[in-house]
């Protein structure tokens, strides 16, 4: 039993992948930039041209052409839904800000971050602490040219920055962890 519990240490000791970058207020905008997406997958923008659609149908029905307050109440929650749209960023990065991704709150030599990916698990640690997450707990991952923003059950976000690694080990920890799905060769 003694051996099984010395394997199981081993194996923590070495990840699979692992990468350390400096966390930086440019990175956190790059991550919110790509969490926004753009206004086609926006899910305020969406909203707000199917309410656009929604308003002229009910203004040219016949049964709510009269229908003023509803008019009206439509146009107002467009126009709140369409400045929504606008900000889509600022709320994608006020959500990594409270994931505790804000670098206005940490220092300069507190910034470090080391990503190591096990078999199931992944851990961010940083000068301060080290976070622990399931990989089964990934609830979505965000993929762009430069970064992967890899979202978690629990409200945590590990960014993975592609220069941190190598292009082919990039590939790799993605599928490793579900964030890209393995392509057949034909």
């Amino acid at each position: 039993m003694a051996k099984a519990t010395n394997k199981t240490e081993a194996s923590l000791d070495k990840p699979l992948f692992s990468l350390s970058y400096d966390l930086s207020a440019q990175l956190t905008d790059e991550a919110a930039r790509l969490l926004a997406g753009d206004k086609t997958r926006n899910p305020a923008s969406v909203t707000s041209y199917a309410l656009l659609v929604l308003i002229v149908i009910a203004a040219l029905a016949p049964a709510t052409k009269g229908n003023v307050p509803l008019l009206v109440g439509m146009v107002v929650v467009e126009v709140i839904l369409w400045g929504l749209a606008d900000r889509w960023p600022q709320v994608q990065l006020r959500k990594l800000r409270h994931a505790g991704l804000d670098t206005a709150l940490i220092p300069a030599d507190k910034r470090r971050r080391t990503v190591a990916v096990y078999e199931d698990t992944l851990t961010v640690t940083s000068p301060d602490a080290a976070e622990t997450l399931r990989i089964a707990d990934l609830r979505g991952a965000t993929l762009g040219n430069e970064m992967a923003v890899l979202a978690f059950a629990n409200g945590s976000y590990v960014l993975v920055p592609s220069r941190a690694m190598s292009a082919q080990r990039y590939r790799d920890l993605l599928k490793h962890v579900g964030a890209v799905k393995e392509t057949a060769k034909k």
